[in-house]
């Protein structure tokens, strides 16, 4: 994670950075623009010197950055000191934490009144345009990466970027991009980027952790790029480019940096960490054929985490970390080979135990509440129905297994009454159309069934005829598309009676299983699922946690719920789904630090038993609350992809 530098001084528009401190001529036609996302001012300063001497403009986004310092500083202070406490023996942090959540609220409140990073941007390009310039370099810099950069001027993600630049063609002549972010120079972002800068001969970041903002050897890599650019690029194979570096880039073997080369003949290099000795090599686009194995091997690793066999652990540099490291480098490979494996969610699972607490302490008042609603439940009448649930689908199952035996036993017979019911209804439905009673209301109903008349209701003397008669053309036509179906199908038809056995069969087994765990969990903790507060997540293994969830969807076939707690139990199932498996949690929660900063997607119990606070749309069961919105959207189990001030979302890199 990037360090925080403020320094002091004094403003500066557009037009007047580089030439304020800078004795050379200035070709006016070429701007270098920096994106700063978090006070990185000695990296500014890096970029103005460079700028000086490439002759080129400066321009800064926000262009007002260092007037965040004023409220960036307090907050960091303020932070230090309330971790500090935190570590100490000291058991009351009061004032300290006060302090924070005042801090913190008055650099959100100064932040969230600045425009958006993507209006900011376009303010810069629009600046340039108008002085008929050309946009020669670009810079941005900020916690994370891999797409998204955040910090405390808030953040955006390289898609906004896309989108924004997709305006500014004719102004894109940008040689090089520097990406000053952990995981920005991986393999997967090159590609990325390239479509955003096609005309880019350097694209450099890092393939790993960035450095710290006050590290010189970062200040300096930054330098060296800006300044030895033509050099480097002149330099057309591969031993050229390792001496020259070696002399001239020193910083290079000291970083985790990585960069692409488009050099001289259109000769394209890579340089950064692909498992084996790190060095330049051929840009190779089929790499990624030859890596298949190391790539599912990784899937597969990451999936004993994910499911629980091993424990996400503690220390965020173990194991777990290269495995992420890894990951991140060859996640280009993911997308190509389209290798079930989300890099996002090893992130979150590397940083598990701040997941965890940022989740139990936002939902705290709710999970509290679930637990009242829970304190009613009576284990008995619980497993006794969900002994009954099984009885009811062994029936089922067993109907399905005779009804399977005679159609493969004699298919005639099956095809024969199936064609007998169809008749039948038409008998019964011609003595509808003949009869007098409903002259007037066949002009009403299409051949379908469905009621084709005035939009006002029909009298009520009608509607009882009027449904008859829909019914019984509807139910003529469904049974007479069967029987020609069937007749037609026959061995796809009993082909799909199997496949009904087949599945009754394994949903009774999970049916089984499931009454066979929740009277497992009565039997060592006394209740059938527990609530994941704080206290039990930080006794409970992921593999244990999972199983509860598992648990809580069992329940929710079991008649001995009441409504409401069902509506809990749909609402505890949603908001662990969303933040603890598919880690749909703002970038901050990655460790927890007393101030939870709220999800983007909000999902609050009283959404569940309240139905009045939220909306229903599209069949879909819960609530979504946008944050400084007002506004609510429906929610299933699944996730939602975001993006927000200061998030990096999580899903742009790692620490």
């Amino acid at each position: 994670m990037r360090k925080i530098i403020l320094t002091v001084g004094c403003l500066f528009s557009f037009p007047l950075m580089a030439q304020s401190t800078c004795n050379k001529k200035i070709d006016p036609s070429k701007v270098m623009l920096f994106v700063d996302t978090n006070n990185s001012e000695l990296e500014i300063e890096t970029s103005r010197k460079a700028a000086c001497e490439r002759g080129e403009q400066l321009l800064i986004v926000p262009k007002n950055y260092k007037e965040y310092g004023k409220f960036t500083g307090p907050f960091n202070e303020a932070s230090k000191r309330a971790e500090r406490c935190s570590k100490s023996k000291r058991n009351a942090c009061t004032n300290e934490i006060n302090a924070l959540r005042e801090a913190t609220k008055k650099m959100n409140d100064f932040v969230d009144a600045q425009p958006k990073f993507d209006k900011s941007i376009r303010e810069a390009l629009d600046e340039i345009k108008s002085r008929n310039a050309k946009l020669q370099v670009f810079t941005i810099s900020g916690h994370d990466g891999g797409g998204e950069f955040g910090g405390n001027k808030g953040g955006f993600g390289r898609h906004e970027l896309q989108e924004v630049m997709s305006d500014y063609q004719d102004i894109n002549e940008t040689s090089s991009v520097l990406l000053l972010g952990c995981y920005t120079g991986v393999q997967k972002e090159i590609y990325a980027w390239k479509n955003i800068f096609p005309k880019a001969k350097i694209i450099a970041g890092y393939d790993g952790s960035a450095p710290l903002a006050d590290r010189p050897q970062g200040h300096q890599y930054l330098s060296d790029i800006l300044l030895k650019e033509k050099q480097l690029l002149s330099q057309a194979d591969e031993k050229k480019l390792v001496n020259f570096t070696k002399s001239n880039f020193q910083a290079l073997n000291q970083l985790h940096a990585a960069m692409y080369l488009n050099c001289d003949d259109n000769k394209e290099f890579y340089y950064g960490s692909d498992g084996s000795r790190k060095t330049f090599k051929s840009f190779n686009t089929k790499e990624c054929i030859e890596k298949k194995s190391e790539v599912e091997a990784i899937a597969a690793e990451f999936q004993k985490y994910d499911s629980g066999e091993l424990e996400p652990p503690l220390n965020t540099q173990g194991a777990l970390r290269q495995l992420y490291n890894k990951a991140r480098r060859l996640e280009h490979c993911v997308e190509q080979l389209e290798i079930d494996l989300d890099v996002n969610a090893v992130f979150n699972l590397l940083f598990y135990q701040g997941v965890k607490e940022n989740f139990a302490s936002y939902y705290k008042d709710d999970l509290q509440e679930a637990e009242d609603i829970f304190k009613d439940l009576n284990p008995a009448s619980l497993t006794e129905a969900m002994g009954l649930s099984i009885k009811n689908s062994e029936a089922a199952l067993d109907w399905l297994k005779k009804d399977l035996e005679k159609t493969e036993k004699n298919p005639e017979d099956f095809i024969a009454e199936v064609q007998k019911n169809a008749d039948n209804s038409k008998v019964e439905l011609d003595k509808l159309l003949n009869d007098p009673a409903y002259a007037h209301l066949k002009g009403l109903v299409s051949t379908d069934g469905q009621y084709t008349g005035p939009v006002l209701d029909p009298p009520k003397e009608d509607q009882e005829k009027l449904s008859k008669l829909m019914e019984a053309i509807s139910n003529h036509r469904y049974l007479s598309q069967s029987a020609k179906y069937i007749k037609e199908n026959i061995e796809t038809v009993i082909n799909e009676k199997k496949e009904s056995v087949k599945f009754a069969e394994e949903s009774l087994v999970k049916q089984r299983l499931s009454h066979q765990s929740i009277k497992d969990s009565l039997a060592k903790d006394g209740i059938p699922v527990w609530i994941p507060s704080k206290e039990n997540l930080s006794k409970k293994t992921r593999k244990e946690m999972l199983q509860n969830i598992h648990n809580m969807n069992s329940l929710l076939s079991a008649d001995a719920l009441s409504d409401k707690q069902k509506k809990v139990v749909k609402w505890l199932n949603t908001v662990q789904a969303n933040h603890l498996q598919y880690f749909q949690n703002p970038f901050s929660w990655h460790e927890y630090t007393g101030q939870v900063e709220a999800p983007f997607y909000s999902v609050r119990l009283t959404n569940f038993t309240n139905p009045g606070n939220g909306m229903m749309y599209g069949g879909m069961s819960g609530f979504m609350t946008v944050p400084n919105m007002g506004l609510q959207f429906s929610t299933d189990q699944g996730g939602f992809n975001y993006q927000g001030r200061g998030f990096t979302g999580g899903f742009g890199g790692g620490l």
